[in-house]
This record gives C-alpha cells, structure tokens and sequence, in this order.
C-alpha cells in the first residue's frame, strides 16, 4: 500500500480538499442531528429554529462601512433606527428604504446612488433587531411596526421602496393607515408561507416539526399571520405603486404580483428577465427605474392626489379613511 505523504508535503489543492471534505463532513453532522433532534423533540427543535429564522445576525450600526456611506444614524425607537442622507435642499423629495428582513445597507448603493443623482433625501429603515446583531427577534409585525412609526415621526414621504418581506409589511402598514403618495415594492413576497417553507426547508424538517415552527412564527407574527389577505388589500390601493420583480424571482412567484397588477388599478408591473430575488438590486438600470419613480416630479403634502389629502399621516383620525387608525395595531413585544 503506498504510503500517504506528510501532511506538510500536501499540495495547495490536496490541502484544499482535505478542508472541503472536513466542511462538508460537519455539516452533514450537523444536518443528521437536526434531524434526529426534529423527530425526537418537534416541540422544542420548532421553537429553537424559529426564534433562529426570525433573528439577524447583522449588527448594522456596528459596520465599519456606516460612515463611508455618509449615513446619520437617527434613533427612533430603542431597537430601530434610520439611516439618513440629505438631500438637495429643503425642497427634495423625501423617500423612505425598507430592506428586507436580515437585509443590508450595502445591499441598496444602487439604489442609493440613484436616489442622489435625482437629488432626494433618503432615510433607509433598520428593522427591529438588526441594529447591533444580538440576536434579537424581528418578525413581520415588528416589520409593520417600525415602518409605521417612522411614517409618524419623520413622515410624510413622497416616496417608499421595500424590499423583500417589507414590501408585504408595507403594504399592510398602509392598509393600516400609513399614506405615502408613490410605493415601489421590489421583490415583493405576498405569499409569506410560500417563503417561510423555503426556509424551512433549508433546515430539513417536515412533519409535525415543520408545523410546529410554521405555527410558532404565525404566533410570533400576530395579528399578521402568514396567510393574511393580500388581495382585497391591493384592490383598494390609491397609491401609485411600481412592482419591480425578476421573473425567475424563487422567493416570491411572478405570478402573483401579476395579480396583484391586474387587481390594483393603480400598479404598475416592470418585469425583468437574467435578475434574481435580491441581484435586482444590484441592477443600475432596474435601481435608476425606482428612483426615477419615486422622484419625477417630486410630490410634496401640499399638492398631492386629492384622493390622498385626506388621508395625512398627521391628520385627525376622523378624516382618515376606515379601518386602523395608524396610531394602530400597536403590536406588543415578547
């Protein structure tokens, strides 16, 4: 039998593969204890992997990068911030950027630097629990939460764009009462448990644990539980709204925000072919199409839609429209 040789004596590419072959073997471990653990202790597992899904590792106002971005920090609550940039004197439009959830700043330079070209101010929303990465929880109506307070505090936008699950968020936030004259939801995920089962996928559990973590994170998520209507939501839209999706988008099907263009008559659908769920946003012509969206011509509260004056985030709330008044559902925290 031929000797192996010393181990100092390994190429780059056998050393290479000796690590590939540990990795692959501890993940394979890690999976088979995953699975053992979900068969044995559904209860238990479901809850340890859905307070895992719901929380971010990112500590965004930890990164280095924050200042070489030119961002102002402004806190507005004790877990939630903005990101903020000035814009081209007191007369630029205002927009507002919600990431998806686990989302990053560097995610939306694009974005960003189209917004500056046409001059805007820009706040950029950091979700419950991705200011400092302590593992917090961040769930949807945290998501809903935080865009609605910022609507109060900071608002009114002429603008919003939300990515991802905060695209869903931002929906209901409006359907809460939040009024901004011109939304653009990018990647929009409408069917929540159509996203979380991926995720849950990705963990290998199914059965009686995969319901019990789907349950969890509906419970956590209340009153926005995964299978909240869309539908009747978007048929009542008067908001100009532009749905910027990939076609082959997996974390959010195409089909349904076709349907959610046809239901709502005041959406647009720019579709885009060789883009991904997140490569989108790194798209310059797909980010300058948003930008141009949300600033041209700029919408300031005086001249906005007469269909949207009554509905002011600072109005009184007897001349809101019917339903939640914005100042709710204010959702408690664990």
């Amino acid at each position: 039998m031929t000797d192996l040789p010393p181990f100092s004596d390994l190429s780059p590419a056998a050393l290479e593969a000796e690590q590939h072959d540990r990795a692959t073997l501890r993940v394979w471990l890690r999976r088979l204890a995953l699975r053992v653990a979900a068969r044995l202790l559904p209860d238990y597992t479901a809850a340890v992997l859905a307070h895992r899904y719901l929380c971010s590792a990112k500590g965004l106002l930890d990164d280095p990068a924050l200042h070489r971005y030119g961002f102002e920090v402004v806190q507005i609550a004790p877990d939630c911030a903005l990101l903020r940039k000035p814009g081209a004197g007191p007369q630029a439009p205002r927009v507002l950027i919600v990431p998806g959830h686990d989302g990053h700043f560097r995610q939306f330079a694009r974005l960003l630097h189209a917004l500056e070209a046409q001059g805007a101010a820009c706040d950029m929303l950091v979700l419950p629990g991705h200011l400092h990465g302590h593992f917090s929880e961040c769930a949807l109506n945290d998501i809903v939460e935080a865009i609605r307070l910022a609507g109060l505090q900071h608002g009114p936008y002429d603008g919003l764009a939300a990515h991802c699950l905060s695209a869903s968020a931002a929906l209901l936030a409006m359907d809460a009462g939040l009024r901004c004259p011109r939304v653009a939801m990018i990647s929009a995920v409408l069917d929540v448990r159509h996203l979380v089962t991926l995720g849950a996928r990705q963990y290998g559990i199914s059965g009686r644990c995969l319901q019990r973590f789907l349950d969890r994170l509906d419970a956590r998520s209340a009153p926005y539980v995964m299978d909240t209507p869309w539908r009747p939501v978007a048929t009542e839209r008067e908001e100009d709204i532009l749905l910027l999706h990939a076609r082959s988008d997996y974390a959010a099907p195409f089909e349904q925000v076709e349907s959610f263009e046809t239901l709502c008559p005041t959406a647009r659908l720019s579709a885009w072919d060789n883009l991904g769920h997140n490569g989108i946003l790194g798209s310059r012509a797909a980010m300058e199409e948003v930008a141009a969206f949300l600033t041209r011509p700029a919408i300031r509260p005086g001249n906005w839609p007469a269909h949207l004056q009554t509905a002011r985030n600072d109005a009184p709330p007897d001349q809101k429209k019917t339903g939640p008044s914005p100042e709710g559902p204010a959702v408690p925290r664990p």
